[in-house]
């Protein structure tokens, strides 16, 4: 159970607020799902991200799909793919400041970036072998991280420079994390989104465990009602501006949540 808690702190500490979930309890909310009608390639999701421009950005086992609303492009290393990129299995995305898109597969090893236009790709020599996850700050940096390891893109150096992040951190909020931290995905989002939260990890787990449980629960209802029983594996929540939340998941595709019936296009 304490796991389970973790993992929904880390993915939805910074999307939601106790109040939005109340008002979730006494609100009907609904649920439409990204599939291959969208041109979704696979419902294997291992991350999403909005781009500058609006368009979602979904990392799968099978390609990268860019979606605009209504239908998805897929980049993949087909050479007859209309976009063609080194891998098709990436695993975390991320838009830097110049609105470069990073994409890395953290399976063979691979980090490349689309050109701001998306019409280019340019390989990116990793710093270490062992990276395991690429995230992004507040600021728009991207950030690498190996078992005990930091690096950040100096963007002047066009090179990943080694960071001392534990210590930055326990310097600015007084919280020592244990190293391991290094090697979580989550953990890792918590403490590059917010530097200055001093609450104990336990003490926001639990907190974030009861704001968030209406909205899992209501997903998990309407997974009943279309004969699907298996739990929840999220591997990403990403708000938009129009207050619809995008739930990736590890093999059920996409579900957007809205307060308002409205369909996806299709």
């Amino acid at each position: 159970m304490r796991s389970w808690i973790a993992i929904i702190a880390a993915v939805l500490t910074f999307h939601f607020s106790t109040a939005k979930a109340q008002k979730l309890q006494s609100r009907p909310v609904y649920f439409d799902q990204l599939s291959a009608i969208h041109g979704l390639s696979s419902y294997s999701i291992t991350d999403i991200t909005q781009d500058h421009l609006g368009f979602i950005w979904i990392a799968t086992l099978n390609g990268v799909n860019c979606f605009d609303g209504y239908t998805s492009v897929t980049f993949n290393t087909n050479v007859e793919a209309p976009f063609m990129i080194p891998s098709n299995r990436v695993s975390h995305l991320a838009e830097d400041e110049e609105n470069y898109l990073w994409m890395f597969d953290d399976f063979k090893k691979k980090l490349f970036k689309l050109s701001p236009s998306r019409t280019k790709v340019d390989t990116v020599a990793l710093p270490s072998s062992n990276i395991r996850h690429m995230l992004r700050d507040k600021q728009k940096g991207i950030w690498l991280f190996a078992d005990d390891t930091a690096y950040k893109w100096n963007n002047n150096k066009k090179a990943f420079e080694q960071q001392h992040l534990l210590a930055s951190i326990k310097q600015q909020t007084g919280i020592s994390p244990a190293p391991n931290w290094l090697s979580d995905k989550w953990a890792l989002a918590m403490l590059l989104r917010d530097f200055t939260d001093k609450q104990q990890t336990g003490d926001r787990a639990l907190a974030i465990h009861k704001t968030v449980s209406p909205i899992l629960t209501a997903l998990q209802q309407h997974l009943v009602t279309k004969g699907i029983s298996k739990p929840l594996r999220l591997t990403d929540v990403l708000k938009l501006d129009d207050a619809t939340y995008w739930i990736s998941t590890h093999d059920l595709g996409i579900f957007v949540m809205e307060k308002k019936k409205q369909n996806l296009a299709g």
